[in-house]
């Protein structure tokens, strides 16, 4: 049984792209400017990941729901500054108190748990990551958004309410 597009091979390719991005500044900012998913397809440097990771035989099942996902992915994986060494599940990064305050607030989470569309998930992550200081474990982004569904939100939830 496969574990999704992010093992193995998969997981290579998103994270040598997204290092990459550090010497494609243009094309990071160009991502990083995107407003919509579909202006993310049509840049550049999202077609070369795009096209990397349909070149590996293990990725094929996935190919449908990537497509969907992927650019909500990029999009935001360009925005990621840093990933931490000992990176936290995201939600509980979310809950992180600054003071007497939580770094994401509970309305702002809920609004997040609420999407299901790709474009909702991104607009709304696209807020949230710079509450976040813009480091957080890429490929837990990268799952988060590609496996979003009720069960996800639920395990968000329990990080979330748990810290």
């Amino acid at each position: 049984m496969s574990q999704g597009p992010f093992a193995n091979a998969g997981s290579t390719v998103l994270f040598n792209w997204w290092q990459g991005l550090k010497h494609d500044t243009g094309g990071r900012a160009r991502l990083r400017r995107c407003h919509t998913l579909t202006e993310v397809t049509l840049e550049p440097c999202y077609q070369s990941l795009y096209h990397h990771l349909m070149l590996l035989p293990e990725v094929k099942e996935f190919r449908e729901r990537l497509r969907e996902r992927l650019p909500a992915i990029a999009a935001l994986a360009a925005m990621i500054v840093s990933i931490p060494e000992h990176g936290q599940p995201i939600a509980k990064q979310m809950a992180q108190r600054i003071g007497d305050r939580k770094r994401v607030s509970e309305p702002r989470f809920q609004r997040l748990l609420q999407c299901h569309e790709p474009e909702e998930i991104f607009q709304s992550l696209r807020r949230i990551l710079p509450l976040l200081d813009q480091q957080v474990d890429l490929f837990g982004l990268a799952n988060g958004i590609y496996y979003w569904n009720d069960r996800l939100r639920k395990e968000w939830a329990y990080a979330y309410f748990e810290s």
